[in-house]
């Protein structure tokens, strides 16, 4: 049987969560750079002029952005390399299972207040569950994109992690 590939994690490379502290940090480097214009403050207190509060809390807020955005960036920068390499190490050994036959009680909903998307479907008596934020690696449900229907034929390859499945590939069968 001839299969094409409806969805390949090979083809993904790295999430790119770390943008968020890199984001972080850029502006608190702006802040620690960006100078408050000085106001014209005619308020006094016995007669001497009072100071400007943003300019004495400034510099606190951007070195805390920048310590924030600086670990948040290194955190997620290490995990998503060691996520990526993982993944890579499974499908370089093929340490990962294999299944193939149609696809049964496919279901798709949209689930609580954020509108999380969820898909649950098996094939014979093996059971798969996802939703959007489920994982950063492997397969989740698309908002706009439906890839799997009820007795489709496909071959799911997948791996362990805990109880959950992680789907690598899927490959619809002609």
């Amino acid at each position: 049987m001839r299969y094409s590939t409806l969805y390949d994690v090979g083809a993904e490379g790295m999430k790119h969560n770390w943008i968020i502290g890199l984001a972080f940090l850029a502006i608190g480097v702006l802040m620690l750079f960006y100078k408050v214009p000085d106001q014209q403050n005619t308020s006094s207190e016995n007669g001497k002029l009072t100071f400007s509060y943003p300019k004495k809390i400034t510099p606190i807020i951007a070195i805390l952005f920048m310590v924030f955005g600086g670990l948040t960036f290194i955190l997620t920068l290490v995990g998503g390399i060691s996520q990526h390499n993982m993944i890579q190490e499974i499908l370089k050994h093929k340490t990962y299972e294999s299944i193939e036959g149609k696809v049964e009680n496919y279901d798709r909903w949209t689930r609580g207040n954020n509108g999380t998307l969820k898909e649950e479907f098996s094939i014979d008596t093996l059971k798969f569950l996802y939703d959007e934020p489920d994982a950063n690696y492997g397969y989740k449900p698309i908002k706009n994109k439906q890839i799997l229907y009820d007795g489709m034929y496909v071959r799911v390859s997948y791996y362990w992690k805990g109880s959950k499945k992680i789907i690598l590939k899927i490959e619809r069968g002609r």
